[in-house]
């Protein structure tokens, strides 16, 4: 396996590429493709002391929250319980041991979806009050600090722990709104692209992780900013570089970089996947298990999933309760418009030789300024929202109402994050928690 660019067009990638591509719906006839759309909401768990609310441990949670049988038991081979699998939604361990996510299944629109999220919600929030503990609409645990005590003690996360080192531990407080939308085989690579270049749009609207480690943090998203420093290579984690240009040149890239696990989940670290595959006996089965566990480490603000047929969007930290389906809708948004953004982006920012930069700049200052960032052309972010509420009107199930919190953040040119650091500023950590408690 020779790692160059010429790879692209070598059988293996051809083979790996081919079957990506499987995991996704045949192209359909444009607008006649419905979309739908599954939620993974992680939130951070805290104890209910207004002044240290320090994480609380998730894992005394399950047998409340599976108090009448209802959820299947997904343990680790050591009995450590890591989830509990419902009909409609799932309550999952995450890497911190104060961070729970709720994984719905998909939905046929945001409504729905919102009916599946908070029924989830509900259940949890009466689950951590009968501990006296509180479920934040927050990106980060707000004063624990990210170490080793911080980590599940689960094998792949130990394995991580050891292939990445200290910067692995800021997935021991994050929490983000994820999404995943449904696309097809013919969008994988030109949605994917502009989902990326969305991101700096999701990040300035949506960061809400300014305070963590108990002290604002001069950014608006420390999650991103923590875990951009994951792996130290340079598209490894948020928006990527450049635009992908087919589905081959896209699993180079990623076989490009480090292979942190093996295929059944052992620390590997020794180098990239090609060379993790000159270690295997060669075939296709082997390959592709290689690939797919290999690019579930790779944590791009968008990424397309073959296993599920959907983009997944990443760059969204947790909401505010009172603002809970800003991000979910604005992500829906972006992959429904996604043929319309590109046009917006190149009448109005420029090609992609001048665009492409241009929003990995707009990406860096959205991470420290939010919407305080200066725009990369006036009224980008409006017309974005725009683009976005059409898209969602055109399917005719009222979602674009979930826009509105997103309309006043704009008008207002403060999002949740900005919002936070004043609530800490003035009323300190009990004001913090107040403002992003569930409830």
């Amino acid at each position: 396996y020779e790692t160059t660019r010429s790879m692209s067009k070598t059988p293996w990638v051809a083979r790996v590429a081919s079957r990506f591509r499987g995991g996704f719906k045949p192209k359909a006839y444009g607008d006649a493709t419905w979309r739908t759309i599954g939620r993974e909401a992680e939130h951070p768990v805290v104890s209910n002391n207004p002044s240290t609310p320090l994480a609380f441990e998730v894992q005394k949670l399950w047998g409340r929250l599976n108090r009448a049988g209802n959820f299947k038991v997904e343990r680790e081979p050591c009995g450590l319980v890591v989830g509990l699998v419902g009909p409609r939604y799932t309550f999952s361990a995450e890497v911190g041991k104060g961070t729970i996510e709720i994984v719905t299944e998909p939905a046929n629109d945001l409504n729905e979806l919102a009916d599946i999220y908070e029924e989830a919600m509900d259940h949890l929030i009466a689950a951590a009050a009968d501990f006296d503990a509180k479920v934040l609409g927050y990106g980060i645990q707000p004063l624990s600090i990210l170490d080793d005590s911080m980590m599940l003690p689960k094998a792949r996360y130990k394995a991580l722990r050891e292939v990445i080192g200290d910067p692995w531990l800021a997935f021991t407080g994050t929490a983000a709104d994820q999404v995943h939308v449904s696309i097809t085989e013919d969008e994988i690579i030109s949605h994917t692209n502009v989902a990326n270049l969305m991101a700096p749009a999701v990040i300035a609207l949506c960061a809400n992780s300014s305070v963590c480690a108990g002290r604002v943090q001069g950014v608006c998203s420390s999650r991103e900013k923590l875990m951009s420093r994951t792996y130290g290579e340079p598209q490894r984690y948020g928006m990527i570089h450049g635009p992908h240009a087919d589905v081959e040149e896209m699993v180079v890239k990623y076989a490009e970089q480090s292979m942190a696990l093996t295929v059944d989940y052992q620390a590997w670290g020794k180098g990239n996947l090609f060379e993790y595959l000159q270690t295997q006996t060669p075939c296709g089965d082997t390959e592709m298990a290689a690939f797919l566990r290999h690019e579930h480490y790779i944590w791009n603000s968008a990424r397309p999933r073959s296993q599920h047929g959907t983009l997944e969007m990443r760059a969204a930290c947790q909401q505010p309760w009172s603002e809970r389906h800003a991000a979910a809708a604005l992500n829906m948004g972006l992959v429904c418009a996604g043929t319309h953004l590109d046009e917006l982006v190149n009448k109005f920012v420029g090609p992609r030789d001048v665009s492409w930069p241009l929003m990995q700049e707009y990406y860096q200052q959205a991470v420290v300024s939010g919407l305080a960032a200066s725009e990369p052309v006036p009224d980008y972010l409006c017309r974005v929202l725009e683009v976005c509420g059409e898209a969602l009107q055109k399917r005719g199930r009222g979602e674009d109402k979930y826009l509105h919190p997103l309309w006043r953040r704009l008008e207002c040119r403060r999002n949740p994050a900005q919002d936070a650091t004043q609530a800490f500023q003035q009323g300190g950590m009990e004001a913090l928690i107040q403002l992003s408690e569930c409830k």
